[in-house]
């Protein structure tokens, strides 16, 4: 059995078929999760990123995704997302870009308009023309002059190792030889 196209055509020519039905542009919809295996197409329901891919990944300003997405590595973000941006690894948000939800990455930069609670573990930097809105948790903020930040902020320290060290008695000396000698 072969196939006149594609899988990806395929799926492209039903997508927009349902899409156009349904009065959404097909351009900026993108509704299931797809992954390449092989030469084949595999189309997701859940959640697709229980496995991380290696390589980060870039959205288009054409872009508009609702829900839970997965990262690994540099991801740059130039369309809309409405929901949880997970990255691990650095999160570039473009000028064009509109985030509303959660954000988690190891560093993020924002030039367009974040309306979200981020927890950055190194740092986040806002570079005009960059909004954020939302109450933050990280190591290290910048917001260059032009750019807005409307929310609290939370500065966390880098965990390093301590020394435990041993408590001394208060108390005169008079009082700890009594106790010693009893």
């Amino acid at each position: 059995m072969g196939w006149d196209t594609s899988p990806m055509e395929a799926f492209g020519r039903v997508h927009k078929q349902a899409c156009q039905s349904a009065g959404q542009n097909p351009a900026i919809w993108f509704t299931l999760s797809v992954y390449w295996k092989g030469s084949s197409m595999a189309v997701n329901e859940k959640l697709a990123g229980a496995q991380f891919s290696g390589t980060g990944g870039f959205l288009g300003h054409s872009t508009k995704i609702t829900g839970k997405l997965l990262f690994d590595g540099t991801t740059t973000i130039e369309g809309e997302v409405e929901g949880e941006v997970i990255v691990r690894g650095n999160l570039i948000i473009g000028e064009k870009a509109t985030i509303t939800g959660k954000i988690t990455a190891t560093f993020v930069l924002i030039r367009g308009k974040v309306t979200a609670e981020i927890q950055a573990d190194k740092g986040i930097e806002i570079q005009p023309p960059g909004v954020l809105a939302g109450d933050i948790i990280t190591q290290n903020l910048v917001i260059r002059d032009g750019g807005i930040f409307d929310g609290n902020c939370s500065m966390k320290k880098e965990q390093k190792e301590g020394k435990i060290l041993p408590l001394l008695r208060q108390g005169s000396n008079d009082e700890m030889a009594e106790e010693a000698s009893s």
